[in-house]
């Protein structure tokens, strides 16, 4: 059995400095970090390095989502809004910069990554930042009773992806993992 943490929605890693390393649970763990940003890797890999002798560290230049697909990916005015969703807000809403090309991005699905990088028996901490594909992930999730035990622990932040907000569904999501005895603990970086 091993331990992995899933960081999705990397950015330049600070998940490192804001969670992980403020214990020594995850020590020796399998982290991976999932970014899909183009502009986030460079950072993303000189922080990497700085832990590698802590944790066996996995950089996956694409992001996650409830399917597969290649999409568009917007570079949002605040950078650590990049997203696949045209519309997104947390606190503040994000605008999309104007970059003169179309950026196309791969995302692969939840239920295959996990399936491909991890055993039946491993546990996953799960943590998703990731700019509005928190919904598709966690709605394909619950629907896969094979792959879902694995995950032991969810940290998340919503977003809303759609003016007016996201509250319905985000809210019909948090109800459906309680009943499957599964807390969903805000993520607060």
């Amino acid at each position: 059995m091993k331990n992995h943490f899933f960081d999705v929605g990397a950015n330049i890693g600070q998940t490192f400095s804001d969670y992980l390393n403020k214990t020594n649970n995850f020590d020796g763990w399998d982290v991976w970090c999932f970014e899909p940003s183009p502009r986030h890797l460079p950072e993303l890999m000189q922080e990497v390095q700085k832990w590698s002798s802590r944790y066996k560290i996995h950089v996956c230049p694409f992001g996650i989502r409830g399917d597969s697909g290649t999409l568009t990916f917007h570079q949002k005015d605040d950078p650590r809004g990049d997203s696949f969703q045209p519309y997104l807000a947390s606190d503040h809403e994000t605008l999309n910069l104007t970059t003169g090309y179309d950026l196309r991005v791969f995302a692969a699905g939840i239920i295959d990554s996990i399936d491909a990088l991890t055993d039946p028996k491993d546990r996953i901490v799960l943590k998703l930042d990731c700019e509005g594909s928190e919904f598709s992930i966690l709605l394909k999730l619950l629907k896969d009773p094979i792959i879902l035990p694995r995950v032991v622990e969810i940290f998340v932040e919503f977003h809303h992806i759609e003016r007016g907000g996201s509250h319905v569904e985000r809210d019909a999501i948090i109800k459906s993992y309680a009943a499957r005895g599964i807390v969903l603990h805000q993520w607060m970086y």
